[in-house]
């Protein structure tokens, strides 16, 4: 475990992951519990933060239907971090409001998580929490490698500066009192949040970028699953 865990209780962190997605692009029903590699994909997301040295504990934001094997899963696997399993919302930030809920407050940062990104390496997620631990809020990300540009209706528009862009992953890692303070905001709002720095950017600005992994892909659609077990085969 890191040092500066031990010496400062307000550092202590926790993680959440959401998993409480319906999966529509993959045809529906979820899809946490699809097998990677012969492991269902939520199992291998939680086996990664089960070894990150910065991590303490572990909630889970899952479809209510789910929780039942999650729960059997957990303890089959010796999962000794995961603290709960909590029943997620309609939206992505009502199921990590629901998984912040269950956290306690003796831990200082939240770090969290896509349930469907099950590549993310304990080193990423470690990496992620150090930058959080010093700068107040953390995340993980890539610089595109494609050509970016706009679109006008069907034709191809303005060029934009792949320099200055990035594709955000997580973990997304961020003060727990200062993320409590932006999503009980963001809940009030109408507009969609696609990742937690936008929740976080609605009353904070700064959050420091990590440089993530190619592998740590999201898992949206079939080929998506092939692509994941491709990586794990250079991985093992």
């Amino acid at each position: 475990m890191l040092k500066w865990f031990k010496k400062k209780p307000d550092l202590r962190c926790a993680a959440i992951i959401a998993a409480g997605g319906s999966g529509v692009r993959m045809g529906g029903g979820g899809k946490q519990l699809i097998p990677i590699g012969g492991v269902p994909m939520l199992v291998r997301t939680l086996m990664a933060f089960e070894q990150a040295a910065s991590v303490e504990a572990v909630v889970v934001a899952a479809r209510e239907e789910e929780i039942p094997e999650i729960a059997r899963l957990v303890a089959d696997c010796r999962l000794s971090k995961v603290t709960g399993v909590v029943r997620g919302g309609e939206s992505r930030i009502q199921s990590v409001a629901a998984g912040l809920a269950a956290v306690p407050t003796e831990y200082g940062f939240v770090a969290i998580h896509d349930g469907a990104r099950p590549l993310v390496s304990p080193a990423l997620i470690d990496k992620v929490i150090e930058a959080a631990a010093s700068s107040g809020a953390a995340a993980a990300a890539v610089s595109p490698v494609d050509t970016v540009r706009k679109k006008s209706g069907t034709r191809a528009g303005e060029d934009l500066d792949r320099a200055s862009l990035v594709l955000m992953q997580t973990p997304q890692v961020f003060s727990r009192e200062e993320y409590d303070v932006a999503i009980a905001y963001a809940l009030t709002q109408a507009q969609q949040f696609t990742d937690d720095v936008a929740v976080y950017r609605t009353v904070k600005n700064e959050v420091t970028l990590v440089d993530g992994e190619r592998t740590n892909i999201k898992i949206t659609e079939p080929l998506d699953i092939l692509m994941a077990e491709l990586f794990l085969e250079e991985l093992v």
